[in-house]
């Protein structure tokens, strides 16, 4: 576990863990947070996250609520230039991959991370059941784009064949996160 002050107030945590399933990665940096935390952002390695994500959620935890979410996922596609948009405030969730939680709810956040692979479903279905305080980041200027086909693999419900709308001029993901952050992830190589 390594700590990291990136503004007053804000210490990023970052803990990994490795060898079993994401429920069980994600229950094992749970139960290793340290114990003064306000809250926790899932952050994972491979997708884009703006700079202002994590005040913003800073900011949504320190005014009450108790899961922060983005009102529209983005998930782009390196391999094929697909890319996908959702509206899930519309259905009242999001993606793992933009979701944070305040300490409070994290032991509601633990009791979903058991059974379908579809923890973010079940996270936020609960917190509505719940009536957990909620915010969303509703501007159409990304806060997190989930990065797929890096990699192992695909991740859950991210088949190439899914993304269905192009991108060949790769304008669409250049104007969510920049120029430079799109050369960094074009240098990676893909499957």
């Amino acid at each position: 576990m390594r700590e990291q002050q990136v503004s007053p107030g804000i210490t990023l945590v970052h803990t990994i863990a490795s060898g079993g399933s994401l429920a069980d990665n994600l229950l094992q940096a749970i139960d290793s947070l340290p114990h003064d935390v306000d809250g926790v952002a899932i952050v994972e390695d491979d997708d884009w996250y703006s700079s202002r994500w994590i005040q913003f959620v800073a900011d949504s935890l320190s005014s009450g609520s108790e899961i922060v979410g983005e009102a529209i996922t983005r998930y782009y596609h390196l391999h094929s230039s697909g890319y996908r948009l959702f509206d899930v405030k519309a259905g009242g969730r999001s993606s793992l991959c933009n979701t944070a939680l305040s300490v409070s709810a994290l032991p509601l956040f633990k009791s979903v991370l058991e059974g379908s692979p579809f923890i973010d479903f079940r996270l936020w279905q609960s917190a509505r059941d719940n009536r957990l305080k909620t915010s969303f980041w509703a501007d159409w200027k990304p806060m997190v784009v989930g990065i797929k086909g890096l990699a192992p693999g695909y991740g859950i419900g991210h088949r190439v064949d899914t993304y269905e709308d192009k991108d060949a001029d790769r304008e669409v993901i250049k104007s969510w996160i920049g120029d430079d952050a799109f050369r960094a992830y074009a240098d990676i190589e893909t499957p």
